[in-house]
């Protein structure tokens, strides 16, 4: 059986040849621009740049020497500049690379870049055995994190400090947030990326929240004492019966908003995305979405209802060829 670094290797490699491409660059800066693609091939989120030339995987590690142990092997330079010359057609992932750092790499390396980005995006759709895992183990972490913050949602503290204190459970089980915890107490519910303030917290309250671990993300949100959490329940079951391979995800949202019906006006946002590597991933779950759910990937639901007092519910599933399973049955 192939190494899982063989068979990505291989994946990429048919962009190659459909694309015509000497070769695949990834580049990460964990401190400016996380790349989810560079991640996914060397198991590492060192400040480098990940070659795949002649089918040799390469990793070109940069500023300071770390202990990490990336899944390819890896030469050391000080910088960019003394990146080894290439004279090639190479593809990258320009939604991960700022426009200096691309024509710093072009003019030291001699390469001519072609975007691959979309294509990286479905291949990192399909988790691996070893990937599902791993998202499997740090749903159930998020879940234990939960049990522990739970009890914030029957007390009354400022957002500010209640999101602190959540964050706080996350690094006491060794972990990093997703994303910054969103916490949101009554008629803040209806602004949809609200930052915590120092509104205290009543009924109801939201929290949108995520850790991140071993490179992979969990996303999931909770609100509790929302006089809307039947429909909802309803429009996630609605959801539920359809996840299976090979459902178009449009019919998804439409379901769902049918289910919500003169409320469906208050759902302003997308139905779900996929999750892993990045939080935000493909398949984008919305009803202008021509995506369709496959075996092995894993996603969100998060139907919302943005008014006072209004309530999002997200869970995360892993899809199966005639169903789904449940990551966050918490």
């Amino acid at each position: 059986m192939k190494k899982e670094l063989q068979i990505k290797c291989d994946k990429i490699n048919e962009i190659a040849k459909k694309k015509n491409l000497d070769s695949i660059m990834f580049f990460n800066h964990p401190d400016k621009m996380r790349n989810p693609n560079f991640l996914y091939m060397t198991n590492s989120d060192q400040f480098g740049l990940f070659v795949l030339a002649k089918n040799e995987p390469k990793l070109f590690s940069m500023g300071w020497k770390t202990r990490e142990r990336p899944a390819v092997k890896t030469k050391h330079v000080e910088r960019i500049k003394n990146l080894p010359k290439l004279k090639a057609r190479a593809g990258i992932d320009k939604s991960y690379i700022s426009s200096d750092i691309e024509i710093l790499i072009k003019k030291t390396t001699g390469v001519r870049f072609v975007d691959i980005s979309d294509e990286m995006e479905k291949i990192r759709s399909i988790k691996s055995a070893n990937e599902i895992n791993t998202i499997k183990d740090n749903c159930a972490l998020a879940g234990k994190i939960y049990k522990k913050f739970e009890p914030l949602f029957h007390e009354h503290h400022e957002e500010i400090v209640a999101k602190a204190r959540i964050e706080l459970e996350m690094a006491k089980h060794g972990v990093y947030p997703s994303f910054p915890t969103l916490v949101a107490a009554k008629d803040n519910i209806i602004d949809v990326h609200h930052t915590a303030d120092r509104t205290i917290t009543e009924y109801p309250m939201l929290v949108d929240f995520g850790i991140r671990n071993r490179l992979y993300n969990t996303d999931a949100t909770r609100t509790v004492g929302s006089r809307h959490e039947k429909i909802i329940l309803q429009a996630i079951g609605d959801a539920e019966s359809m996840l299976k391979h090979g459902t178009k995800v449009a019919d998804i949202d439409k379901a769902v908003r049918k289910r919500l019906d003169s409320l469906q006006k208050y759902f302003t946002t997308s139905l779900g995305h996929g999750i892993g590597l990045a939080v935000h991933e493909y398949p984008r779950i919305s009803s202008l979405s021509r995506d369709v759910l496959q075996e092995g990937m894993v996603i969100t639901i998060e139907p919302g209802i943005y008014v006072k007092s209004g309530i999002r519910i997200e869970n995360m599933y892993l899809i199966k060829r005639d169903g789904y399973e449940l990551l966050t049955g918490f």
